[in-house]
C-alpha cells in the first residue's frame, strides 16, 4: 500500500503596533508564507504475484501463454491491479520459498499454480495473515482452509471422462489405454473418470490398460508402446511432457492419442499430427480471475471449483479424421456433463 505524505503549512503574522498618536493607521505588511507541498495521492489497486509451475516440469509453452493471458486480464481490470508479477521457479523444491519471498515483498494477493499449489499456500498463509492467497488446482476440506486462502479446484475429471467417451466411440471393440503422470491424486482421479467415460456410451464393459508414472518423454513412450502392441487403438495421456512419448508411440503404431494441447500441438497447428484424436487444455486464468475478483471486492476465501462450464477446461479437435466420427456423440455427452446431469466420477 502507498504512504501518504502530510503537507505542511507555516505562516508567520507580523504585526506592527501603532506608533503615532495621530494620523492614519499604517497598513499591515504582507504576511510571508512558506511554500506549500501538495500531498501525493495514495497508491491504489492490488499488488498481485502469480507463481507458475516450475520450468523443470516442462511447462514453458503453457507458461508463455499464461503470461499473455494474465497481461490481458490485468488490462481488463485496469487500475484495480497496480502491479502484476509473474514468477516461474526453476524446480518444484523452490516453489514454497518463492511464494514466501513474494509475500514478504508486499504482494496483496499471491496465487500459486500447479501441482502441490494447495499445500504450498496452506503452509504459507498463517505466516502472512494480512496477505490473501489462492491456489489452483487445489482441493481441501473447507473447514481446513484459513480465512485468507482461496483454493480453486479444476474439475479435471470432466475432461478425463470425455476422453474416455471419445476413446470408446473411436473403437468400441477394443479397450482404450491410459498413461498417467507423477502426481498420485491426479492419476487416481483421471483414471477413475476415464474408465467411467469408456463405459458411459453402451456396449460391453471395458477396463482400460493403465501405465504410470510417466515423468518424461522417454517414459511416456515406454508405457504407451506395449499398450499399442497389445491392440489398444486410443490412449489418453495425462502426463505432461510425457505426452510427447505417447504421441511418438502412436505414430509408429499408426494409432491414436488424446493429450495436452500445450505439449502436442506445434506452434503451427496446421502441422498437428494425424495421430492426435483430441487435445485437452486448461485455462488457469479463469481460476485466477475468480481470485482477483474476490480480492478486489469482498474476500470470501474457502473452496471453489471451475471446469468445462466456466471455460477453464477445453477440448480441441485433433487432426485425425476419426474425430469427425465421434464429434456429435461426444458433444451430446459433454452437454450433459456441463449441465450437471452426468457426474464424471459416478457415471451414468
Amino acid at each position: 500500500m502507498g504512504r501518504r505524505a502530510a503537507g505542511t503549512l507555516l505562516a508567520a503574522l507580523l504585526l506592527l503596533p501603532a506608533c503615532l498618536r495621530s494620523g492614519p493607521e499604517p497598513a499591515p505588511s504582507p504576511s510571508p508564507t512558506a511554500p506549500v507541498t501538495a500531498a501525493p495521492s495514495p497508491a491504489t489497486g492490488l499488488e498481485v504475484a502469480v507463481v507458475l509451475p516450475p520450468a523443470s516440469l516442462g511447462a514453458a509453452a503453457g507458461a508463455a501463454a499464461t503470461r499473455e493471458d494474465l497481461d490481458d486480464l490485468r488490462r481488463r481490470l485496469g487500475a484495480d491491479i497496480r502491479s502484476l508479477r509473474v514468477v516461474q521457479p526453476d524446480a518444484p523444491a523452490f516453489v514454497a520459498d518463492v511464494t514466501e519471498v513474494v509475500a514478504e515483498g508486499g504482494a496483496d494477493l499471491v496465487c500459486v499454480v500447479g501441482p502441490g499449489a494447495g499445500e504450498v499456500v496452506l503452509a504459507a498463509a498463517p505466516r502472512f495473515p494480512t496477505t490473501e492467497f489462492c491456489a489452483t488446482p487445489a482441493t481441501a476440506a473447507a473447514e481446513l482452509v484459513p480465512p485468507n486462502v482461496l483454493l480453486i479446484d479444476v474439475r479435471v475429471e470432466e475432461v478425463a471422462f470425455l476422453a474416455g467417451v471419445a476413446a470408446r466411440l473411436a473403437d468400441r471393440p477394443r479397450a482404450p489405454g491410459f498413461v498417467g503422470g507423477e502426481f498420485e491424486h491426479a492419476i487416481d482421479l483421471q483414471r477413475t473418470a476415464f474408465g467411467l467415460g469408456i463405459n458411459a456410451v453402451g456396449g460391453e464393459p471395458r477396463t482400460p490398460y493403465v501405465g504410470f508414472p510417466a515423468a518424461d518423454e522417454a517414459r511416456g513412450y515406454e508405457l504407451a508402446a506395449p499398450q499399442y502392441a497389445a491392440g489398444v487403438t486410443v490412449i489418453y495421456s495425462a502426463a505432461g511432457e510425457a505426452d510427447r512419448g505417447v504421441l511418438r508411440a502412436a505414430e509408429e503404431a499408426d494409432r491414436l492419442v488424446i493429450g495436452s494441447r500445450d505439449v502436442l500441438a506445434p506452434d503451427d497447428e496446421e502441422q498437428l499430427s494425424p495421430s492426435v484424436l483430441l487435445l485437452t487444455d486448461m485455462d488457469v486464468v479463469v481460476a485466477l480471475e475468480l481470485a482477483f475478483t474476490q480480492a478486489l471486492s469482498t474476500w470470501e476465501g474457502g473452496v471453489a471449483s471451475v471446469g468445462l462450464a466456466e471455460d477453464a477446461l477445453l477440448l480441441v479437435p485433433g487432426a485425425s479424421p476419426v474425430y469427425g466420427d465421434v464429434a456429435d456423440a461426444l458433444a451430446e455427452v459433454r452437454a450433459r456433463v456441463e449441465a450437471g446431469e452426468l457426474d464424471p466420477l459416478a457415471g451414468p
